[in-house]
């Protein structure tokens, strides 16, 4: 994540009389009358499935850190990441969340397990629907969806062939919708099943390197958000 340039970050001016002005041997010490309200901070919860569960894991792990090293700017993760999770989980899983500190941006990853399950069509019309309602009960907070990756294996797929065109027609169809409103979206170009690599032998789950390739847009995409 790019350092900001500070040289032309505004500087709020704190008070009226100049620092200059006071005596040396003046020294000011907090009125407890009047105690200082520091600004809470900036709650981002991540939600999905294996993904996000491996990547909340890794992060914890290394040197990403479990709010992806943005806790000095006031922003910190809660991640909602369960491991072959499926859409009609998604709802259930906010609500159980909602008893924490209300979240500022939702960022979903989820879809993927869902397309050997139900149509393409069943799928896009059901994850509008929730969406829509994701937007009305978080009417503060700011919804961010995460694309569908591809996979060099689907399993449970009964046509593969079939199943490996999905993912850019629901990314497409959500990414619009999400955008609608008002939310954002956040692509993965550089995850792509040409590179083994970045994917584990079973060729779903990403490896370290893959990982790190997502934590890395994560982390841009949040504190983008937030002006850091």
């Amino acid at each position: 994540m790019s350092v900001p340039d500070t040289s032309r970050t505004p500087v709020r001016e704190v008070a009226s009389t100049s620092v200059a002005a006071a005596p040396r041997t003046s020294v000011s010490f907090p009125d407890p009358r009047h105690p200082v309200h520091l600004p809470p901070d900036i709650c981002v919860w991540v939600c999905g499935h294996s993904l996000i569960f491996w990547a909340h894991k890794h992060a914890q792990e290394s040197r990403w850190g479990n709010n992806l090293e943005l806790v000095e700017h006031g922003i910190r993760l809660r991640w909602l990441g369960i491991r072959g999770m499926y859409w009609d989980q998604l709802l259930p899983t906010l609500h159980q969340a909602s008893c924490f500190s209300a979240p500022v941006l939702i960022l979903i990853h989820l879809g993927g397990n869902d397309l050997c399950k139900v149509k393409g069509v069943h799928l896009i019309r059901q994850m509008k629907s929730d969406l829509l309602f994701v937007a009305c009960t978080f009417p503060r907070a700011r919804m961010v969806w995460s694309h569908i990756l591809p996979r060099r294996c689907w399993r449970d797929a009964h046509k593969p062939a079939a199943v490996e065109r999905l993912p850019k027609r629901v990314n497409a169809e959500i990414s619009k919708f999400v955008s609608m409103l008002g939310g954002l979206v956040l692509v993965h170009d550089l995850i792509s099943v040409d590179c083994p690599g970045l994917f584990r032998p079973d060729g779903v789950h990403l490896s370290v390197i893959g990982l790190n390739i997502f934590l890395s847009v994560l982390q841009d995409l949040i504190g983008s958000c937030f002006g850091r």
